[in-house]
């Protein structure tokens, strides 16, 4: 049976709890004393390109636009490459005058796949509109650092794929 510390517990054998404890134990006995070698062993990704990659190797793999029905929204989706530290986002949406249109910030993303819905603000709406997606790191005192960017472009009148450039 297992060591444990040095303090008492009162469970009374007719309880539940004294049920459950006993299964615990028995379990415990159980459990061979290696079992944390084979965790070792596993390869969570089979692909080495999805392994989690350091600051200077984070990449915007693609960019995924779908306009809205309405034409005032755009639901941005975003691809990158799996991260150890998450990285933040800019997102600004200029229209064929040059305008900004619209503004999205990810402050250090969570996940390397998701997708964000924006509003277009200007007044007259003036396709083509082009995205610019950034991709950085930045800490308090510190410059921002750019790792990636990335540019689409897109129409209202058009919901077809967008045109992708680097």
């Amino acid at each position: 049976m297992a060591q444990w510390p040095d303090y008492t517990i009162s469970i009374v054998p007719s309880s539940p709890l004294f049920a459950r404890f006993c299964l615990w134990s028995e379990l415990l006995d159980s459990v061979p004393t290696s079992y944390n070698a084979h965790m070792a062993q596993i390869q969570f990704f089979d692909d080495p390109s999805q392994m989690r990659k350091s600051r200077e190797e984070v990449r915007i793999n693609e960019i995924g636009l779908h306009v809205y029905p309405d034409g005032r929204r755009v639901a941005v989706g975003f691809d990158l490459t799996p991260f150890l530290e998450r990285p933040s986002l800019e997102v600004v949406v200029r229209n064929a005058v040059g305008e900004i249109a619209g503004t999205l910030n990810v402050i250090e993303a969570l996940q390397p796949n998701f997708h964000l819905t924006m509003h277009l603000r200007d007044a007259q709406p003036a396709e083509p509109y082009t995205v610019l997606v950034t991709a950085y790191y930045v800490a308090p005192g510190e410059k921002r650092q750019i790792v990636d960017q990335r540019t689409a472009h897109f129409s209202l009148a058009d919901s077809r794929a967008p045109q992708e450039s680097e």
